[in-house]
């Protein structure tokens, strides 16, 4: 019976190869069809992926998502997208389907509003939650997830999440369970590293250079490589951030291929992520699982789920100090201890049972037994 089911993933907002949005969906696929269920991707039609996959469709309009819009490009966008979600829950309809979305905007889900209005039977709603909504917002997807109910029916609507700290969040927002299922990324490949002398190779990674990001912070750790045996390995979009001359620092190209990104984490030693505790206090980062299934060493800031995961493991002392004097020599110290590489193996291991395609698959199943 599972065979009979559609799995719709809409991805209004992959562009290109770069980022999460593109290597999560094909891990979805990969996951989805492992179950028995048929998965049907709708991406952009201004998409830049090589070598799409044949079960992917160009239907959706470009949002332009990441530059800035105004009100007349929002509605705009709203009213493109309503008949292409229209025809995918009109299609959705005949069969028994699932219509699922991990990125999306207020606009997006007020086209599946009347979508849903108009094709209901047959379609479970679930809907993929990696942050917390602006609490001018709140009453707004409130109401929002009260009418999926009401066109779809109570059970028929599903919303998930990747972070335990949101799940708890969202309960009080929704007054419903929130379903928590792990990140599917594919397997890291055996993508050889790059050549590097002996130097610890310290990777600040991410194309967005943003001051939650922890500019400041990797300001402080440059300030310290004239006398330290450390690379510091930094996008290209960081030159005009920081004032430093240092042989030590090595910059890449902003926009990594997916071999070129497992060939950075796979020559980095330590994974840099000074996030900013106000800003990813719930939200789960996919670079952070990927160091840790690479095993490799993140260090990170206290508040942060990084931290959360941390202190999971035992390994509070990843938790740092960034104002700390001598942090180059600290974080060095840190890598060579032994304690700290066993208890990092333990959450590596644990990490790569819970975060599988195979644990995805299971957990997706479970919520649509029948």
């Amino acid at each position: 019976m599972n065979k009979k089911i559609s799995f719709y993933s809409i991805m209004p907002m992959l562009e290109d190869e770069v980022g999460h949005v593109f290597q999560y969906n094909l891990s979805i696929d990969q996951a989805v069809s492992q179950i028995g269920w048929n998965f049907i991707g709708y991406v952009p039609r201004s998409t830049q992926v090589k070598d799409l996959p044949p079960n992917w469709r160009k239907n959706l309009p470009h949002d332009y998502w990441k530059k800035e819009k105004t009100l007349k490009t929002k509605l705009s966008i709203f009213f493109k997208n309503i008949p292409v979600y229209v025809k995918i829950f009109k299609k959705a309809s005949k069969k028994n389907s699932i219509i699922f979305l991990e990125h999306f905007s207020l606009f997006h889900l007020l086209a599946i509003l009347i979508a849903s209005s108009l094709y209901r039977h047959n379609i479970e709603l679930w809907l993929l939650y990696r942050y917390l909504p602006n609490k001018k917002k709140i009453g707004l997807f409130r109401s929002l997830f009260r009418w999926y109910n009401f066109f779809l029916g109570k059970n028929k609507v599903k919303l998930l999440t990747d972070s335990e700290l949101l799940a708890n969040e969202f309960i009080h927002i929704f007054q419903k369970k929130i379903n928590v299922i792990p990140i599917p990324h594919a397997a890291m490949s055996t993508q050889k590293a790059h050549e590097k002398n002996n130097s610890l190779y310290l990777w600040w990674p991410g194309g967005s250079i943003r001051k939650e990001k922890g500019i400041n912070e990797i300001r402080k750790i440059i300030k310290e490589l004239v006398s330290s045996q450390c690379a510091l390995v930094l996008a290209n979009s960081a030159k005009h951030q920081f004032e430093s001359n240092s042989t030590n620092i090595i910059y890449i190209p902003t926009e990594l291929s997916r071999n070129e990104y497992e060939k950075w984490m796979n020559t980095s030693d330590i994974i840099l992520l000074p996030y900013d505790p106000t800003t990813y206090s719930h939200s789960t980062s996919g670079i952070f699982v990927e160091a840790i299934l690479a095993k490799k060493m993140p260090v990170v800031k206290n508040g942060s789920w990084l931290a959360h995961e941390l202190k999971r493991f035992n390994l509070n002392e990843l938790i740092i100090d960034w104002e700390k004097n001598n942090l180059l020599n600290h974080i060095r110290t840190l890598f060579h201890s032994r304690n700290t590489q066993k208890k990092l193996l333990k959450m590596h291991e644990s990490y790569k049972a819970y975060h599988s395609l195979e644990n995805v698959s299971k957990t997706l199943k479970s919520l649509h037994p029948f």
